[in-house]
């Protein structure tokens, strides 16, 4: 077992919405099945493959990677995984099953479009999981343009009516327009062949959480904003919106998911 982790690229990190996103992101994960359900929804379409090597696109602290490989059940898989974030970087190094289902890891701190085609080498299977919000539309082509014949590619995008997409579409308009543009884009080309399902999983609702902090934090996640400092009317919509998706105290939450391979 060998594990590399190569040195930061200069690309900027991207700008978080609340000084406590990273802790924001565990306690969302810790009301959400999404990440169980996602990774074997993913495995399930990966193993259909050769799998070798895995490449993670946008890799965060490697949960999820971890995840997936637990549900394919290969214990010789080498692994290639990327992030812009330095932070999330570190924390993949940490959390990275180095006894478990890897037998060689490489984790890079950088941009996915610093490394095009590059990072493509020796790859079998990849998946980008909630990733391209924060990439320009124009990078998101290049990638797919990039994406090497013989290599099985699924990526996970919100769907065009989830939770999340009708609250960016107010409180963070730019990474919605990306979710929006990604599945148009996938869908319009000739020259992949696309298989899309759909990814089903439940949060609790935040807003009946007693501790007024969490709920705070958790909104802000959902939102991607920080409703601490949002006025008095878009508080109120974020609320309204978040209950008017809630059934017995559950949200539904809904992604798009494409198995994807060059023609």
């Amino acid at each position: 077992m060998s594990l590399s982790l190569a040195k930061p690229s200069r690309s900027a990190l991207h700008t978080k919405p609340t000084d406590t996103y990273f802790s924001d992101l565990q306690l969302y994960r810790a009301i959400s099945n999404e990440n169980d359900i996602t990774a074997v929804h993913v495995a399930d379409l990966l193993r259909q493959h050769t799998h070798k090597r895995l490449l993670d696109l946008g890799c965060g602290d490697c949960t999820l990677t971890n995840k997936v490989a637990l549900s394919l059940g290969d214990r010789n898989l080498r692994l290639t995984a990327i992030d812009i974030d330095a932070h999330m970087c570190e924390a993949a190094r940490r959390n990275i099953d180095l006894d478990g289902f890897f037998s060689d890891v490489s984790i890079i701190a950088g941009g996915i479009s610093d490394h095009l085609p590059n990072i493509w080498q020796n790859v079998d299977i990849a998946m980008m999981v909630h990733v391209n919000y924060f990439m320009q539309d124009e990078q998101f082509v290049d990638l797919i343009d990039s994406l090497p014949r013989g290599v099985h590619f699924v990526f996970v995008v919100d769907k065009e009516d989830s939770i999340f997409s009708q609250l960016w579409a107010r409180t963070a308009r730019p990474y919605w327009e990306h979710a929006r543009f990604a599945n148009a884009h996938i869908e319009s080309r000739a020259d992949i062949e696309v298989i899309k399902s759909v990814i089903q999983s439940s949060i609790r609702n935040p807003t009946r959480f007693p501790d007024p902090d969490d709920r705070d934090r958790l909104l802000s996640f959902l939102s991607y904003s920080n409703i601490r400092a949002a006025s008095s009317a878009d508080r109120a919509w974020i609320l309204e919106t978040v209950n008017k998706n809630a059934v017995h105290d559950k949200i539904l939450v809904e992604t798009n998911c494409y198995s994807i391979r060059k023609h």
